[in-house]
């Protein structure tokens, strides 16, 4: 299961050069990295074999998409966001679930059907 720490694991992975992860290699970073690609990797990719001979490229790849799907989660909570303070619930339902047709990352997903549900009732 999924563990908040993975993430920090990932950053501080992020932090280092290509022969000081590929040292980073070992059962525990297989789990680690495992758990995170659950979270944001597309389906096709989820299950992908960790080896040596790709654990650099799949944690660089894995790295990018946190930061890009972080990026594109906080659009959509902004822009939901001010159609909320407007008042204009639909419009913020509309973002969201244009952001969760676009979205494979189950991590992000997540939060963004706790947004919706927060609106359900409006």
């Amino acid at each position: 299961m999924f563990e908040p720490k993975d993430f920090d694991r990932l950053d501080y992975w992020k932090s280092l050069s290509d022969s000081d992860l590929q040292q980073q290699f070992d059962q525990d970073a297989i789990a680690a990295l495992k758990r995170i690609l659950q979270e944001l990797a597309d389906e096709k990719h989820r299950d992908v074999e960790i080896l040596p001979d790709n654990f650099v490229e799949l944690v660089r790849k894995v790295s990018s998409l946190k930061q890009s799907g972080a990026r594109a989660l906080g659009d959509a909570l902004i822009e939901a966001g001010k159609f909320i303070e407007a008042g204009l619930y639909e419009e913020a339902r509309a973002v969201y679930l244009e952001y969760l047709d676009s979205c494979e990352a189950e991590f992000y997903r997540r939060i963004v059907r706790e947004q919706l549900a927060s609106i359900a009732d409006r």
